[in-house]
């Protein structure tokens, strides 16, 4: 990659020994162009060492004491299902609609969950206009990351390459949109420090309340503010609102054209919610052992939609005798998680949307170890727990709410649109109540 040697895993077998079993050596970050977006190298993805360690387990802390694996985050989460459902049954009741976009409905709910977490509110009808803003920030980065010039550009750290046409075009881009993205989120930080009172010692509500009383705690007692800098604090909230955020919310966009145009699956889905739910109820994280087949969509949809065509970098902390290859320290090495997605020895015929291949002999659903778009090892996705909560309860309830259909006169175009992450061309779907 750009004058970068890069060494690529692209087996489930050697991907888990070298990022599991030797997971210390392979935890690193590369130094790249990435920092023009974040203004150096901050937040939890694209640093390492003591930093990440960190800010890793910090954040772990505040999404536990949040409610992360108990009742408090499925509330959290179900809260905005509820929102979903009802803007979607009452654009159809209001306005005589049944052709929508569901996955802006998807967006604001999913938006919604990580800015509570993060910022402490939802935002609904009042901050509608601040999300599809910040959205757009994201959607650009996503672009702008994807970029074949931009990503060569990541490796070069000569800086030669952003003075020449072409790439002096992606850089400038990139440190734009880098520019807009921390006056955003640093106007955010402000207005909910000016909210805290710092005289009182209560427990925070949300993730930046959380970390400027570490912060201030850090300060009297005369500690290093380093760790927990300003500058660290956009680039935390930067990661978590855009690995939360996109990647779960185009999960989910890809699991709707999957069922739009799988209506076979989508048949099958209905069957099993009328057997096992049978009525217009909310469907709880206690459903799960009872839905195989829900559970079989959402990780056909995940190895299916295949989301990060270029996984996230690494660097060999040090050097490492791999398979009888010689690999030194400061190698970028990356786990190609997409190859084994799409490896037809263990999901034959990969292309195809089968939900069936994660049903066992017994109807049950069966999860495979090679299934793995959250990555795995030490620098396995943060976020995991609340992305797969997020993901059954609302493909259970969105499919058990709805039919989704193709408009036959606004058939969607299935072909992806290739960045940072796969992105959905914009569609629309025939929306049709089930109750």
């Amino acid at each position: 990659m750009g004058n970068k040697p890069i060494v690529s895993f692209n087996s489930f077998e050697l991907i888990q020994e070298a990022f599991v079993k030797n997971a210390d050596a392979f935890a690193g970050r590369p130094n790249t162009q990435l920092k023009v977006l974040r203004g150096g190298i901050y937040g939890i993805v694209m640093t390492d060492g003591e930093l990440w360690h960190t800010h890793r387990k910090f954040a772990l802390h505040v999404l536990k004491k949040f409610g992360m694996g108990k009742n408090l985050m499925q509330e959290r989460v179900i809260n905005e299902v509820r929102w979903m459902i009802d803007e979607m049954k009452e654009e159809e009741l209001k306005n005589g609609e049944n052709e929508m976009s569901v996955h802006k409905k998807i967006d604001v709910a999913v938006g919604s969950i990580i800015n509570l977490l993060i910022f402490g509110y939802a935002f609904h009808e009042q901050y509608l206009e601040e999300f599809f803003k910040i959205k757009n920030f994201m959607r650009d980065f996503i672009k702008v990351s994807g970029n074949p010039l931009f990503r060569i550009l990541s490796a070069d750290t000569s800086g030669i390459l952003q003075r020449l046409p072409g790439f002096k075009t992606a850089y400038n881009e990139g440190k734009r949109l880098g520019d807009e993205l921390r006056t955003f989120f640093n106007y955010q930080i402000q207005e909910r420090r000016q909210k805290i009172d710092f005289s009182q010692d209560s427990e925070p509500t949300d993730y930046v309340e959380a970390y400027l009383r570490e912060q201030q705690k850090n300060e009297k007692a005369g500690e290093d503010l380093e760790m927990f800098s300003n500058e660290q604090l956009f680039g935390c909230v930067f990661d978590m609102w855009l690995a939360a955020q996109e990647t779960t919310s185009n999960t989910l966009s890809w699991m709707v054209l999957y069922m739009m145009t799988n209506p076979e699956s989508q048949n099958l889905l209905h069957q099993e919610l009328d057997k096992i739910i049978g009525s217009d109820r909310i469907i709880t994280i206690e459903d799960k052992m009872n839905l195989p087949y829900v559970n079989a969509v959402v990780a056909e949809t995940q190895r299916c939609c295949n989301l990060m065509p270029n996984n996230v970098p690494h660097r060999l902390i040090t050097d490492i005798n791999f398979h009888g290859y010689s690999l030194k320290a400061d190698t970028i090495v990356v786990p190609q998680i997409s190859s084994v997605l799409y490896d037809e020895t263990i999901f034959p015929e990969p292309l195809k949307f089968k939900p069936e291949r994660f049903i066992d002999a017994n109807g049950k659903f069966i999860s495979k170890p090679e299934l793995i778009p959250f990555s795995i090892g030490k620098r396995a996705c943060l976020g995991e727990g609340l992305a797969r909560l997020e993901l059954y309860l609302i493909t259970a309830n969105l499919l058990n709410q709805f039919e989704l259909s193709i408009i036959p006169s606004k058939p969607p175009n299935m072909t992806p649109i290739i960045g940072g992450v796969k992105i959905s061309q914009p569609f629309l779907t025939h929306v049709k109540q089930r109750f």
